[in-house]
């Protein structure tokens, strides 16, 4: 991940660096400092912080789903919902509702 985000020019150039067997190895060094570092704090924090991410990335991934519903409805899917935008809206707001209490 990180060597992707290097490559793409999201971080600096550095962790794109690999060695002669083509593993990244400033990303790896990386992330392993991180895990360290992580490890010594608290289970219970980690597990929350792993949590409200997953909570962010999904209420992101209902609102690309309906933004693209809205923007591009013309596009072909390999599989599409059998409901129409409203609809849509309406079967995702409990969920969407629900993880926001929840993040509160």
């Amino acid at each position: 991940v990180v060597m992707g985000m290097a490559d793409r020019g999201h971080i600096p150039k550095l962790f794109s660096k690999r060695s002669k067997h083509g593993t990244p190895t400033n990303g790896i060094i990386l992330g392993t400092a991180v895990i360290v570092v992580m490890g010594t704090s608290n289970f219970d924090q980690l597990i929350e912080m792993l949590n409200f991410n997953y909570a962010i990335a999904l209420l992101m991934e209902y609102a690309a789903f309906i933004k693209l519903r809205i923007a591009q409805p013309e596009v072909e899917r390999p599989y599409r919902i059998p409901l129409n935008t409203f609809g849509c809206i309406l079967l995702f707001t409990p969920t969407c509702i629900v993880t926001i209490l929840i993040m509160a």
